[in-house]
């Protein structure tokens, strides 16, 4: 599932000229169903691609468990937002995502089902 979008950011703001999409890099794997969906509206590099090496030059990110921290942001120089499917975003470091205007997008919801399942069974 694609993350829900806060404070009315809109991703799709800036395009690359060339593809007319931005570029999302998918820092780990992801029901088949979110991904072609992020295709239709992004480029999207997903982690078995070999252009996913470039990755600290993304704009966005999109991840599950991979962390994010202040040393792996600071290397990416171009980086305006992380979607995180989750709720959880311990694994981002959200004060240096809040200092240089990065924005994170989550998925409080996304996992509900799954969790509630899981208890009752």
């Amino acid at each position: 599932m694609a993350p829900i979008a806060v404070d009315n950011v809109d991703l799709r703001g800036k395009s690359n000229e060339i593809d007319k999409k931005p570029t999302i890099f998918f820092m780990d794997s992801f029901h088949p169903a979110a991904v072609v969906r992020a295709q239709e509206l992004f480029k999207v590099i997903l982690p078995d691609n070999p252009e996913d090496k470039n990755w600290r030059n993304a704009e966005y990110l999109l991840t599950r468990s991979s962390p994010l921290m202040a040393d792996g942001i600071a290397d990416c120089p171009w980086l305006r937002a992380i979607g995180k499917q989750g709720v959880g975003t311990d694994k981002i470091d959200m004060a240096v995502c809040l200092q240089r205007g990065i924005k994170i997008l989550k998925t409080p919801v996304v996992n509900a089902r799954a969790v509630a399942e899981l208890v009752l069974s």
